[in-house]
């Protein structure tokens, strides 16, 4: 259960704090790219936040 709760907090953090709502792409392939970047994005503002470097 507690996996379940880890992705939802990141989905919700990538919807409401980065402000992203849906995939402006088609297709299974794109639309795993562009998971990939808001994922990349979602880390990337940890370690500037938190200075995990």
């Amino acid at each position: 259960m507690s996996d379940m709760r880890e992705v939802n907090i990141k989905v919700c953090h990538i919807t409401d704090a980065i402000g992203i709502k849906r995939f402006s792409l088609r297709g299974k392939k794109k639309v795993n790219g562009q998971w990939q970047m808001m994922t990349m994005l979602h880390n990337m503002t940890k370690i500037h936040r938190f200075g995990m470097i």
